[in-house]
């Protein structure tokens, strides 16, 4: 209060908002409780393995594949621990909208598989607040047709 100020607007290569978590680290992210914990992306922790650090999913946690087929919680994180099924996968587009207690995650990732071919997957993440944090409670992916 009382302190002259100047509003200059957005400066050139400023940022208005900045992801401590990009949506495809989130896919091997858990809440530690005070922190977010980013896990490498193969499973080299020891051997208690990342439930050790906290809860990473909801119980109540689904994800839809591809194929139309669902995994819950448990089945989704032993699916995860065994590492990718591509070589490299890179974030192409990232959307990220907010309705109250509520956040729409969705993306288009580019990726190669291990037998040199390409593709394209798009996935929808839904997140609610739980105990004051953000939870992913489901995910659907999608790779498009080649």
């Amino acid at each position: 209060p009382g302190v002259p100020r100047d509003i200059i607007g957005i400066r050139p290569g400023e940022k208005l908002h900045e992801l401590l978590i990009t949506a495809d680290e989130s896919r091997h992210s858990i809440d530690g409780g005070s922190v977010y914990v980013v896990l490498p992306e193969q499973p080299w922790w020891d051997e208690k393995g990342p439930a050790a650090l906290g809860k990473p999913l909801p119980d109540d946690f689904v994800c839809i594949e591809s194929d139309g087929s669902t995994l819950g919680r448990d089945e989704f994180l032993r699916e995860a621990a065994r590492g990718p099924d591509v070589a490299t996968y890179t974030l192409a587009e990232v959307r990220v909208r907010v309705y109250g207690n509520t956040a729409l995650v969705q993306a288009t990732g580019r990726f190669r598989r291990h037998d040199g071919t390409e593709g394209t997957s798009r996935y929808t993440d839904v997140y609610v607040i739980r105990e004051g944090r953000w939870k992913a409670v489901s995910a659907q992916i999608t790779r498009a047709r080649e």
